[in-house]
């Protein structure tokens, strides 16, 4: 698949079935979650803790290319590219509608906004230097450890933001805390963060590195 900043339609309009309903919280799809809610995640211009450290991590790296996946309405994006300024800034996201909007808000910045589903696209950013994947790991768990292993084979900086509910009922085979994305990625743990979510679980920020 060729990423561009082409926007063609989404397929993902169309109820979803390979997800848990109740991870959804009762939208069929992605597209009507963003059309209903302002702001699905209340994620806003990316100004909490968790995306300063991402912030943070990405001042210590200096990437020249960078790829945001999971990038929503662009929050964690624009700061991204005001605050870094790396050479090339590509955002992707499932929803049609939040890649949309995220390009209404920010369409001065410069950044490539594309509809993607990672699921069928990882392969098409291996050799960027620096990946960021934003609380999209629930999601996309059946996968997840397939995607980041290959990703973390091409000796990318790989930073990984994702919260572990308190009552996660799905997928905790797969990954029930923080320390199972370090045995799923499967190259060096360069720092991390973590901190209570204020619900009784945890949310952390890893980031790993190939050939530093």
């Amino acid at each position: 698949m060729a990423l561009d900043n082409t926007i063609n339609g989404s397929p993902n309009d169309q109820p979803i079935t390979d997800i848990p309903l109740e991870l959804m919280e009762g939208y069929p799809s992605f597209d009507e979650w963003y059309r209903v809610e302002k702001d699905p995640w209340d994620i806003g211009k990316a100004m909490s803790s968790d995306y300063s450290v991402v912030i943070e991590y990405l001042r210590t790296i200096k990437p020249i290319t960078v790829f945001d996946v999971g990038c929503g309405l662009g929050g964690l994006t624009k700061r991204i590219n005001i605050e870094i300024t790396p050479r090339i800034l590509h955002a992707i996201d499932i929803s049609d509608v939040a890649i949309r909007k995220a390009i209404s808000f920010y369409s001065t910045i410069g950044v490539c906004f594309t509809v993607a589903d990672i699921r069928e696209c990882y392969k098409d950013i291996i050799g960027w230097d620096t990946v960021i994947m934003s609380e999209i790991g629930w999601y996309i768990a059946p996968q997840f450890p397939r995607i980041i292993r290959q990703l973390g084979k091409s000796n990318m900086n790989l930073i990984i933001k994702q919260t572990f509910p308190a009552n996660q009922q799905h997928y905790r085979a797969i990954m029930s805390r923080p320390e199972n994305l370090d045995d799923m990625v499967g190259i060096p743990l360069i720092k991390r963060w973590v901190e209570p979510d204020g619900k009784g679980g945890r949310i952390t920020v890893r980031w790993y590195g190939g050939d530093i």
